[in-house]
């Protein structure tokens, strides 16, 4: 049986770009696409299984997960302006406990600004 937890195989990749357009450097643009994802694995899952002992933790194998995501992010001087779109091919079926599927794609943005130099 293999290691618990532990996929054969997990990887992650990205092609990144990252500039600077004023030699102020108050303009910078980062952009990620990329891709994450991992191997069927073997977990434990607690379930109703007639022992003389009562229950038992029987191994599951929870299927091959891949996630692709873009990030983008722009700095105009001290406030960040950034997206970041996870599972944007809406792969089905991701999971990492047997029984609960994580959503289809997700999203989170947001503005972040420094008060202080």
């Amino acid at each position: 049986m293999p290691w618990r937890y532990l996929p054969r195989r997990s990887y992650e990749g990205s092609l990144s770009f990252h500039d600077t357009f004023y030699p102020t450097g108050n303009l910078e643009v980062w952009f990620d696409l990329g891709v994450e994802g991992r191997d069927p694995m073997t977990v434990p899952f607690s379930e109703a299984v007639e022992t003389a002992g009562g229950s038992a933790t029987v191994p599951t194998v929870v299927p091959f997960y891949q996630s692709w995501f873009v990030r983008l992010q722009i700095r105009v001087v001290t406030v960040r302006v950034f997206i970041l779109w996870e599972n944007f091919t809406v792969r089905q079926r991701n999971q990492d406990i047997p029984g609960r599927i994580f959503p289809p794609t997700r999203s989170l943005y947001g503005v972040r600004w420094t008060l202080w130099n």
